[in-house]
C-alpha cells in the first residue's frame, strides 16, 4: 500500500498543474503573482539591445493549467509560439506571432506587458499582467 502511495503523489503534483513543470528559468505566472520577473526584464533588455535570447512564460488557468508561450528574439524580431493544448477547457490551439517590440504598462494595481507591432496589421497581444498587491 505504501508503494502505491508514493509513486501516486508525484502523479498527482503533475495533474494538479498541467502536467507541466516549469524549469528555473521560466517565468511562472499564478494568477498575476509572478516568478522570476527578472528574467522578463532580462529578456526585454535583450530584445532592445539586439541580443538574441529565448523565454518561457508559464501562465496557469483557474483550474491549474499550463499554458506555455515561448518567446524568441533573434535579433531582429520577436517570435512567439502560444500553446494552450494543455488547457482542458479552452481551444486547445497552438499559435504564432512575430512582434518587433514588448511593452509595460503600469496601472494602479497592475504591471501590464504585451507584444507590440505583431504581424503585418501591428496589433498587440498580452503577455502577462503583474498584480502589484
Amino acid at each position: 500500500m505504501k508503494k502505491r502511495v508514493a509513486w501516486m503523489v508525484p502523479v498527482l503534483l503533475l495533474a494538479g498543474c498541467g502536467g507541466y513543470i516549469p524549469s528555473g528559468r521560466d517565468v511562472v505566472n499564478t494568477h498575476g503573482e509572478v516568478k522570476n520577473h527578472e528574467r522578463l526584464l532580462d529578456f526585454i533588455s535583450h530584445s532592445e539591445k539586439g541580443v538574441k535570447d529565448k523565454l518561457r512564460v508559464v501562465s496557469y488557468t483557474t483550474e491549474g493549467d499550463a499554458m506555455l508561450q515561448d518567446l524568441e528574439f533573434d535579433g531582429k524580431l520577436i517570435k512567439s509560439r502560444y500553446d494552450s493544448t494543455r488547457d482542458q477547457y479552452g481551444d486547445g490551439d497552438v499559435t504564432y506571432a512575430s512582434c518587433k517590440t514588448i511593452e509595460m504598462k503600469e496601472h494602479e494595481e497592475e504591471l501590464e506587458y504585451k507584444l507590440t507591432m505583431c504581424g503585418k496589421d501591428n496589433s498587440e497581444m498580452a503577455l502577462l499582467t503583474i498584480s502589484k498587491k
